[in-house]
């Protein structure tokens, strides 16, 4: 994507040659996250990934798969400190108290998807991700 003319031939996919717009401002193209709990997941970020994605995780689960990434990382020669950790809390279980255990399991990112949708309910969900935005800022 980062020269004037692109293509690709393969087995299931080609494409003629085209410009693509826009180019990626970030050196090296666009960040990869990969999502994924299985060790081809996590294989698959430490070989090509910028970023790791899981769901659903409690921070006990997010510190162990991000231990089993750091040891796939190491065997790529990367450090578990060039990816982004990107975590979907559990969400009947999250709370504020829990944001810093995220922290410290490794999470750089955590997802709380409990909002509801809709202008309606704005009020209300200001009021439910409160106490999470004071918690981030303590630990940033």
């Amino acid at each position: 994507m980062e020269r004037e003319l692109s293509s690709f031939s393969g087995d299931m996919y080609d494409l003629p040659e085209c410009r693509m717009h826009p180019k990626p401002v970030q050196e090296g193209g666009i960040p990869i996250c990969i999502g994924g709990h299985s060790d081809a997941a996590l294989r698959r970020t430490a070989r090509y990934g910028q970023g790791w994605y899981g769901i659903n995780l409690s921070p006990q689960e997010s510190s162990q798969m991000v231990s089993r990434l750091a040891t796939f990382l190491e065997a790529e020669g990367r450090s578990i400190d060039e990816v982004e950790i990107h975590v979907g809390a559990v969400n009947d279980q999250m709370d504020a108290s829990m944001v810093e255990a995220y922290a410290e399991a490794g999470v750089t990112q955590l997802l709380i998807p409990f909002l509801r949708q809709g202008n309606k309910h704005l009020d209300a969900n200001l009021e439910t991700i409160a106490p999470f935005i004071e918690v981030s800022r303590s630990i940033t």
